[in-house]
């Protein structure tokens, strides 16, 4: 196939000590806290409850944000 060659080298992948290629270990989040926090509950908005998940977490209800998102895949 003929296309543009990226290098793995700098998309997560290192060579071992064999010269294969091995996945980057990462020590860092691969996201802000918040986002890797994020639950969508599912609800219709209004309609979340204490057995909402994103209740149990403690986080504000995201119905809102789940039904706006949703239209936008639409």
């Amino acid at each position: 196939m003929d296309g543009i060659k990226l290098d793995p080298l700098f998309y997560g992948w290192e060579r071992d000590r064999d010269g294969y290629l091995a996945p980057t270990s990462v020590t860092k989040e691969i996201a802000p806290s918040d986002i890797l926090k994020m639950v969508f509950c599912n609800r219709k908005e209004g309609t979340c409850n204490k057995t909402c998940s994103c209740r149990k977490l403690g986080l504000k209800c995201s119905a809102k944000m789940w039904s706006m998102l949703r239209n936008d895949l639409l």
